[in-house]
């Protein structure tokens, strides 16, 4: 959902593949356009793993100390960063290049 407009983009997904869910994000940022910064859900399904958490195919290391902790991924567009926080508390970030999409 747009924060500001209140404009929600909605495709069902029969599967949680990377590659399905980055080209319907891609669909949606081009109809709706590119938002300053995404939430991931942070379901084991979606990441994989306690201790690498993997966002569209690239994977980051979490902590030791995080592993069995709930964080939110954040990625923030405008400064091309993948940022974690447990509860409102920044923990952790990433250098995160969005890539072209090219190919999906």
């Amino acid at each position: 959902m747009d924060l500001f407009s209140h404009q929600v983009y909605i495709e069902s997904q029969r599967t949680k593949q990377d590659r399905q869910i980055a080209a319907s994000l891609l669909r949606c940022w081009k109809a709706v356009g590119l938002p300053d910064y995404l939430q991931l859900d942070n379901e084991l399904s979606f990441r994989g793993s306690n201790r690498i958490l993997d966002i569209f195919g690239e994977r980051f290391k979490v902590s030791k100390s995080l592993v069995y902790s709930y964080l939110k991924a954040v990625i923030v567009t405008e400064i091309h960063r993948l940022q974690l926080y447990l509860g409102e508390e920044l923990v952790d970030s990433f250098d995160y290049q969005l890539t072209t999409g090219k190919g999906i």
